[in-house]
């Protein structure tokens, strides 16, 4: 699991979601917004409702894109904010299927080297 003081507090999700610039793949959306201050990068996940009503499939798809992140930690760049959201087909999707999606997503925003 990804370390607290490298996600995004819930206090950010507004500021980011509001002025962040959007970024798509086929099983996550990305707002991000990059700082003039060089501070470690903090990444955030939400999985909305109507991907599932059960709240412990809602923390798998979390708990997993954390995982994700964490494993590829040493190559993220600093002074990004970034929220990760779910859509609906990360779901049902294989964790290699997943990891290749969200690893792909964070190049194309530049978060990783």
């Amino acid at each position: 699991m990804l370390p607290k003081k490298r996600r995004v507090a819930k206090v950010f999700f507004g500021n980011v979601s509001r002025e962040g610039k959007s970024f798509h793949s086929p099983l996550f959306s990305a707002k991000v917004l990059k700082s003039a201050v060089k501070k470690p990068s903090r990444v955030g996940f939400s999985v909305s409702k109507k991907i599932s009503n059960k709240a412990v499939e809602r923390n798998f798809i979390r708990r997993r894109g954390y995982s994700v992140v964490q494993n590829v930690r040493k190559q993220i760049e600093p002074s990004y904010l970034v929220v990760f959201f779910a859509k609906k087909e990360s779901k049902d999707v294989s964790f290699i299927d997943f990891k290749d999606d969200l690893i792909s997503l964070s190049k194309k925003i530049g978060l990783l080297q």
